[in-house]
């Protein structure tokens, strides 16, 4: 009985956990942007925003409270090939606003 239960307990916990990947690229391939996340039942997204351009990496991870992430909760607005408004549609329908400017020099990733 006890073995049963633990069984149950386990295959429970595995099935809870999940994992996403949602990227976007600019037009001319200098710059690409992932958004990744994991979440535990009940447990906000443990979200990683990466940028890679030209040759240059950089991260910012955050907690984003929703049903998944995926294309209808997130939106890449690419401005120009250098700049990219990613907005992120939390369950409890506010949203977050990350701005991204990739350059030769430098890539700067700010919430607004």
């Amino acid at each position: 009985m006890i073995a049963g239960i633990l069984f149950m307990s386990l295959l429970f916990s595995c099935q809870m956990k999940e994992t996403t990947e949602l990227s976007s690229g600019s037009s001319d391939g200098n710059c690409t942007i992932t958004i990744s996340g994991t979440k535990n039942f009940g447990d906000p997204w443990q979200t990683t925003i990466t940028i890679n351009a030209f040759k240059q990496k950089q991260q910012v991870v955050t907690e984003i409270y929703a049903d998944g992430l995926t294309d209808k909760n997130i939106k890449f607005n690419w401005i120009d090939n250098n700049h990219c408004i990613i907005t992120i549609s939390q369950q409890d329908d506010t949203k977050r606003t990350f701005v991204v400017e990739a350059t030769e020099q430098k890539i700067i990733l700010r919430e607004q």
